[in-house]
């Protein structure tokens, strides 16, 4: 009885297998993969609940949060051109064109505190590169420096301002 069902369905998986087939390659669609990174500062430090989104080429929002190792994971993207979106509140935000190739790939993403772009302003400022320094001032308020020490930070340019004699 066995042989005889396997005799009946035979016929029937080589057509539906090959349909599968073709109809899968007919679409031009990759199929989906997972896409696995890590979050880390510019000082090599994992990023803990870094907030990292995708926009894949159709359109569609994925996102993700760093886990304690700064390692994300998001299922369901498809192969090619994607943009990457890591936002954390004591860093800048990132964000860049990334293309996926495969399932092995592994994104490493670096953002930079705004300790980082304090200490980078005020080499700046000491170095009497004021357009430099104030790019960097900008770029230190958006990587969520605190309030107060941004003020200062604004403070002290307006004074070198003053005193070089810069517009």
């Amino acid at each position: 009885m066995i042989h005889r069902v396997q005799i009946l369905l035979t016929p029937l998986i080589s057509p539906l297998l090959m349909f599968v087939l073709l109809s899968g390659c007919a679409t031009g669609h990759s199929s989906p993969d997972i896409l696995h990174g890590i979050v880390f500062s510019s000082g090599g430090q994992a990023l803990f609940g870094a907030e990292v989104r995708v926009t894949d080429r159709r359109g569609e929002h994925h996102q993700a949060r760093a886990d304690i190792h700064g390692r994300f994971r998001i299922s369901g993207i498809m192969t090619g051109p994607v943009v990457v979106t890591v936002l954390h509140q004591t860093h800048e935000p990132l964000q860049q064109e990334v293309m996926v190739a495969d399932r092995t790939q592994v994104l490493y993403l670096r953002l930079t505190s705004w300790r980082h772009l304090l200490e980078a302003w005020q080499a700046s400022l000491e170095q009497q590169d004021i357009s430099h320094a104030e790019t960097l001032l900008i770029r230190l308020h958006t990587a969520g420096c605190p309030a107060p020490i941004f003020r200062h930070a604004e403070h002290i340019q307006q004074l070198y301002r003053k005193q070089t004699g810069h517009p």
